[in-house]
């Protein structure tokens, strides 16, 4: 349970560890760099750490691309996309217009695939959490 507001740091010097630990759950930014570059980050360390892997952007276009409307379509989607047989990195925005997408995200346990979920904590500052 988180009971304050993340404190706001430069997440630069963290990331390789959240990319590498399962155990590391959360990262925040810093409020003056925004959402976007927090995403960036996690990407290029993705990238670097796991040069096979998949990355997919998850957000509203994506989900209209590909006739997405209800949880049930979502997770068929990240069944469909972790059953490559390369690991998947899923990096997706907090305001899919899709209800009960929290459902959907279960539909990966179990297979080689990661969910990072991207929002805005109290006072603007940007964070990232995993979510498989």
């Amino acid at each position: 349970m988180v009971s304050a507001c993340p404190q706001e740091g430069d997440p630069r010097d963290k990331v390789e560890d959240f990319v590498r630990n399962p155990d590391f759950k959360v990262i925040a930014g810093l409020r003056t760099d925004g959402l976007q570059f927090l995403m960036d980050l996690v990407e290029s360390e993705i990238r670097k750490q796991e040069p096979e892997s998949e990355i997919v952007h998850l957000d509203r276009e994506v989900l209209s691309d590909n006739g997405i409307d209800f949880a049930k379509d979502l997770g068929e989607y990240f069944v469909r996309r972790a059953s490559g047989g390369r690991r998947v990195n899923f990096l997706m925005v907090d305001d899919l217009p899709v209800v009960g997408w929290q459902s959907a995200v279960a539909s990966l346990v179990g297979r080689d695939a990661q969910v990072y979920g991207f929002s805005v904590a109290c006072r603007q500052i940007p964070m990232c959490s995993k979510l498989v």
